[in-house]
């Protein structure tokens, strides 16, 4: 069990965690979630830009029973629990956000599912042939095939869903620019999906 206490050891920022599904999937992240090979969080730019830089903010990081963080919102007596867990049986990757505190009310939360489609041994760059087009399989469900190749892409959530396509580019991968290998990725958005 890994915790992280305020104040933060800057130096644990860049420990990796990684959520595997028995059936060679994962989600994996770092401790302090600027991504440095793989897409979860906040955001690192090449050359060095990271944004939004949130973590003067974290609480707090737990692996037990999965990776689990607490953020504080701002000032306030509010903070966030994200945490992401594999279903292990289904291989399943299941994002959750919570609120927690006094003020726990008046926030509204954006999330934005970064997709490209490959494998983990290639980085995605910008290109046309992107299919951001969305299927809604019900009401709180969508549905993403962003390469005819590729597996289809599911989400469920109980926000507003929102078609917004987009790119977000030059994201910055430090360990693999340590190691020498192409470390700049861009990466799509289909949407947006909000909820309070």
């Amino acid at each position: 069990m890994t915790r992280i206490e305020r104040p933060i050891d800057i130096a644990r920022l860049g420990d990796e965690w990684l959520e595997a599904d028995g059936f060679g999937g994962f989600t994996s992240g770092t401790v302090g979630l600027a991504r440095t090979r793989y897409p979860l969080s906040m955001q690192r730019y090449a050359p060095d830009l990271t944004y939004p830089d949130i973590t003067a903010n974290l609480l707090s990081f737990d692996t037990n029973p999965w990776p689990t963080w607490c953020i504080a919102l701002g000032d306030t007596s509010t903070s966030v629990v994200v945490e992401t867990f594999v279903a292990k049986a289904s291989g399943e990757c299941v994002l959750r956000w919570r609120l927690d505190g006094a003020a726990a009310s008046g926030f509204m939360l954006k999330v934005r599912p970064l997709l490209s489609g490959r494998d983990c041994h290639a980085l995605h760059h910008w290109n046309e042939a992107f299919n951001f087009n969305a299927t809604e399989t019900g009401a709180d469900r969508v549905a993403w095939q962003p390469y005819g190749d590729v597996p289809v892409i599911h989400a469920a959530t109980n926000g507003e869903y929102t078609h917004a396509p987009d790119w977000y580019r030059n994201f910055c991968y430090e360990r693999e620019r340590e190691r020498g290998l192409d470390f700049t990725e861009d990466l799509a958005t289909p949407a947006c999906s909000a909820s309070i």
